[in-house]
């Protein structure tokens, strides 16, 4: 059988970005790169299996498993981020069934309006802004008290990060809807208003940041050359302040960009261990390849390997691995590599194992955007279980 693959290319998605930009990033070090399910990479120079560095979803290996926790319990993070002396918005979590207690202490300390969060989930937090009085207050509660069976599983939720679906229990309500157990906690924390800026910061490099309309989740416009170096700092400390974070994405309301942190009112509102570098590149492409050149960079360093100058454009040996119909994937694969700008060509090297094998040459950012693809279960109606790619010499 084979595929007409000419109308199949898919730019890549946010939800695998951040996997793709250090693919990419790897990539154009000369790396040799194993991309696994669920966006986990491993890398090395000459093999990646032991890997000299590797990632899940973007997040570095340096990253600890225990940071990943704390940083989806914003509850545990907030704690955490006021013991270092950071600043963020007057707020409380509530259960289902202490709502008429939220209700009083919203009218008692911050007043109205005010944001209603997931306590513990995927970074940013699912919100609801603009809550205005107690029955709105109920309704936001009752829309994040909803529970999907894809929510519970990575493999069914392309948006939920594999390293860390929380399988949180639930029940059924009157309506039959599967709803949160009411002991289940809900962040609600004043309304602020201010310019919304997220900040990528890592180590010691200069931070990435935009502003973002708070209200679509999309950035206005890059303003990494005039912030602050102030807020920089911010945004360090506020990794640093989450045990074992390496790296992160961090969201401050503040007054002027510009100016000095300790010149103005300021709090930390979200705090991503992912990248999440697709909303830095929707303001400026370069911006994704800065990320993840960091990314790469900093944890070579953590794991003392020294990097080559950087290709712009490299020829690859690929090996790709679990397909379901590998001689339909090698009979379409070099018309589809062509939809990337990439010259390649696979030839089938066990069809019991689903294995085809051959060489690819392009820029790292299409071999990488076409090896995510492929995995992602984009391409040619077939999904590998990895694909490696080495670079040749």
């Amino acid at each position: 059988m084979t595929i007409d693959a000419a109308s199949q290319r898919s730019p890549v998605a946010p939800h695998i970005y951040d996997g793709y930009q250090v693919h990419r990033a790897a990539l154009a070090y000369g790396l040799t790169v194993l991309a696994l399910p669920r966006q986990v990479l491993l890398a090395g120079r000459k093999s990646a299996v032991p890997a000299a560095i590797s990632f899940t979803h973007g997040v570095p290996e340096a990253s600890t498993m225990s940071a990943v926790t704390y940083a989806q319990d914003r509850r545990l993070r907030r704690a955490l981020l006021e013991r270092v002396g950071l600043p963020v918005p007057r707020g409380a979590t509530f259960t289902w069934r202490s709502i008429d207690r939220a209700a009083q202490w919203v009218a008692r300390e911050p007043g109205y309006p005010v944001v209603v969060k997931e306590t513990v989930g995927e970074n940013p937090a699912k919100t609801i802004l603009d809550v205005s009085s107690d029955d709105e207050l109920m309704a936001a509660f009752q829309v994040l008290r909803r529970r999907r069976p894809e929510d519970r599983s990575p493999g069914r939720n392309r948006d939920l990060a594999g390293y860390a679906a929380n399988r949180l229990g639930f029940q059924i309500d009157d309506d039959g809807n599967e709803v949160a157990p009411p002991r289940t906690r809900f962040l609600i924390e004043r309304q602020l208003r201010g310019v919304y800026v997220r900040i990528f910061a890592c180590g010691d490099e200069t931070p990435v940041s935009v502003v973002m309309d708070p209200r679509t989740g999309e950035p206005v416009r890059d303003v990494s050359a005039q912030l602050d170096a102030s807020f920089s700092t911010v945004a360090l400390r506020a990794v640093r302040g989450v045990p074992g974070l390496a790296a992160a994405t961090v969201d401050i309301i503040l007054e002027d960009p510009t100016s000095p942190a300790d010149t103005q009112e300021h709090h930390i509102v979200e705090l991503a261990e992912r990248p999440r570098a697709a909303s830095y590149a929707t303001a400026d492409e370069s911006l994704g390849d800065r990320i993840g050149d960091t990314l790469v960079r900093f944890q070579a360093g953590q794991a003392n390997l020294v990097l080559p100058p950087q290709r712009k454009a490299i020829t690859t040996d690929i090996r790709v691995e679990g397909l379901r119909d590998a001689a339909a994937v090698a009979a379409g694969f070099t018309t589809a590599a062509s939809g990337y700008d990439v010259d390649g060509a696979v030839a089938v090297t066990d069809d019991l194992e689903g294995i085809v094998a051959g060489t690819c040459h392009g820029t790292p950012a299409a071999i990488a955007a076409l090896n995510e693809s492929l995995m992602n279960g984009d391409l040619l109606g077939d999904r590998s279980s990895c694909i490696e790619s080495r670079v040749e010499a």
